[in-house]
């Protein structure tokens, strides 16, 4: 597990290096693409290569149960989770509203792994790249509790409802 986290954050950093964002824009493919678009879906393609581009280079644990996505990997999937979103917070010197939204699931993420409970990560979903992607899409603030409610709803039906 401890591989999958550091090749995560390997990755993380030569990824995010690759890419000079000037004017809130990503330069892809001689294309100058906005950072608020692409950053979500770079987060995404970066939490997917955790899970599937390691078994390519030795083989994985299961636990117990026969999961390879046992409780430890979850605990070390968030954690990277949050250690990428300050990495990617910092190095696109990005508003200070996202580092709140960081820290307020970073309280959440400590208290899942203090507590071995998912409800800490339902109470402190994750919110970042959801926002991130707003901003993209509108530029005013007033439909984003819609936003909120929405993940709220998702990060219940995962970790309490078990429908994901």
């Amino acid at each position: 597990m401890k591989q999958r986290m550091i090749f995560r954050m390997i990755l993380t950093v030569l990824f995010f290096m690759v890419f000079t964002v000037k004017n809130n824009t990503v330069k892809l493919y001689n294309k100058n693409i906005n950072v608020y678009l692409f950053l979500p879906i770079a987060l995404i393609f970066l939490d997917i290569a955790d899970t599937n581009v390691p078994k390519l280079f030795f083989e994985l644990k299961k636990d117990k149960n026969g999961d390879e996505y046992g409780d430890e990997y979850h605990i070390y999937d968030k954690i990277t989770d949050s250690l990428s979103y300050l990495y990617v917070w910092y190095l696109l010197k990005l508003d200070i509203a996202y580092l709140y939204i960081i820290l307020f699931r970073m309280i959440g993420v400590y208290q899942f792994v203090k507590n071995n409970n998912t409800s800490y990560l339902v109470y402190f979903p994750d919110f970042f790249k959801e926002c991130i992607l707003y901003s993209y899409f509108f530029k005013d603030p007033k439909y984003l509790p819609i936003v909120f409610i929405g993940k709220y709803i998702f990060e219940y039906s995962k970790y309490k409802l078990n429908l994901f």
